[in-house]
């Protein structure tokens, strides 16, 4: 309760959930989920600095309720600012968003730091949709990008899979797999 009061005075407010933030580690997440979200959720409706901490909360403490919210926040044009678009996608990479579709399209974005994101989003992704989406932007991929996105696809099975198929197909090079890639695959 006396967290909840603290959460809900805008003049305490950031304050506590910056704590909040820096001793993640050590709390129980799922007593404070149902706190948090709410909390998280005004931030969200509020102006850009606080939607960036909202973003920062849902990704930290992996608040999955809020998911849908931040997919409108990405696709509804609110945010401006590069910095807030990758936050955004980067609290949907931590909660394992199951909105592959949108993360897809930013994964084209003309920002290389939103795009980055967005292609990391959809290698780490446990979505069986995921692998096939981010195998048709291959070829757009740098090799950086390429390398991480073979890195995070070899660790799921479904991930796997893809990069099986894809290299049987031509769809990507024998060489561009690394041997830790092999490893794991």
């Amino acid at each position: 309760e006396a967290l909840q009061a603290l959460l809900q005075k805008p003049a305490t407010r950031t304050v506590a959930m910056e704590s909040l933030l820096k001793v993640r580690n050590r709390l129980d997440a799922a007593k404070l989920t149902p706190i948090l979200q709410t909390s998280a959720r005004s931030l969200l409706a509020d102006d850009n600095a606080a939607a960036e901490l909202g973003f920062r909360l849902a990704s930290s403490f992996k608040l999955a309720g809020l998911e849908d919210e931040i997919e409108k926040l990405l696709l509804g044009g609110r945010l401006g600012s590069p910095p807030l678009h990758v936050s955004a996608i980067r609290a949907l990479r931590e909660m394992n968003s199951r909105h592959v579709q949108t993360l897809a399209k930013f994964a084209n974005h003309s920002d290389a730091a939103i795009r980055d994101e967005a292609v990391l989003a959809l290698a780490s992704s446990k979505s069986d949709q995921a692998a096939p989406l981010l195998l048709k932007l291959w070829p757009d991929l740098t090799w950086p990008l390429r390398r991480t996105a073979l890195d995070r696809l070899a660790g799921t099975q479904s991930g796997a899979q893809s990069i099986v198929k894809a290299v049987k197909s031509g769809a990507i090079e024998k060489s561009e797999l690394e041997s830790v890639t092999l490893d794991k695959l």
